[in-house]
């Protein structure tokens, strides 16, 4: 292999590993209006190393928005159950989503944290393999408001 493959693959690699993070904003709440209530799903920064590519995020049938690392992304929706929908971007690939339902009251706000970690990663034939994991889990307004602090709008 020659130099300037394995400086590519370098590169590459080093992109996959440490994704990038957010660099909007400071976290600042919605108030939602009446009848209506605010999804935050946010993405902790961690470790810069294994975290991984940045992962999608859809609400019901609408578009998809990345969460970068130490992001949030904030819906307000009208009272009641919706699913969001999480799942990485592989390119021309299906990945398996990852499903969360989440009730959510007039005035509140329900809070979903999401990760995406590298889980392995090897090599074959000269080219670098990893695999990842995505996750989402509803978390109480307690500790979603406490963490969600330290993150940046998408």
């Amino acid at each position: 292999m020659n130099t300037l493959t394995r400086r590519t693959l370098l590169a590459l690699t080093t992109a996959l590993l440490t994704g990038c993070a957010a660099s909007g904003d400071g976290f600042s709440p919605l108030a939602p209006a009446d009848g209506k209530g605010v999804i935050y799903v946010y993405r902790p920064l961690g470790k810069v190393l294994g975290r991984g590519e940045d992962p999608y995020v859809q609400l019901g049938t609408g578009l998809p928005r990345r969460l970068r690392a130490g992001g949030y992304i904030a819906f307000e929706v009208p009272e009641g159950m919706h699913t969001v929908r999480a799942f990485q971007n592989m390119l021309f690939l299906p990945t398996i989503p990852f499903f969360v339902t989440v009730e959510v009251p007039a005035g509140r706000a329900s809070y979903l944290r999401l990760d995406q970690q590298v889980t392995k990663l090897g090599s074959s034939q000269g080219g670098v393999r990893a695999m990842q994991q995505v996750t989402v889990e509803e978390v109480d307004a307690t500790t979603g408001a406490a963490e969600i602090a330290a993150t940046r709008a998408n």
